[in-house]
């Protein structure tokens, strides 16, 4: 986590990975913008597809990044799915936080 100065303002950068669950419910209070404030937000394949069936969610901000999984992820991921550890909506959430070195991994579960 680094410190950003500009124009005598500093901002904090994290790399932050986001579930399903808090994308939704921020956008359901209309606060969804307010992920933007706190880092980089990356998702992985399944929790933007599992934001986008929905259609009263809309489409996802321009700021939120989808990230792929490399394969050792997917690998992991697929294990967790199989196992019945998580859905894969969280499975792949959790390896890209892994994979990513994130700071923070948000999730509501």
């Amino acid at each position: 986590m680094g410190v950003k100065t500009e124009e005598g303002i500093q901002e904090v950068s994290r790399v932050i990975i986001c579930d399903t669950g808090p994308l939704i419910h921020l956008h359901e209070a209309d606060a969804i913008h307010l992920l933007k404030l706190a880092g980089d937000i990356l998702i992985p394949p399944a929790v933007a597809s599992e934001f986008g069936r929905n259609p009263a969610n809309g489409n996802l901000p321009n700021w939120i990044q989808i990230y792929e999984l490399t394969a050792r992820a997917t690998g992991q991921v697929e294990r967790w799915v199989r196992n019945d550890d998580v859905d894969l909506g969280e499975a792949e959430a959790i390896a890209l936080a892994l994979q990513q070195h994130s700071d923070w991994l948000l999730t509501d579960d």
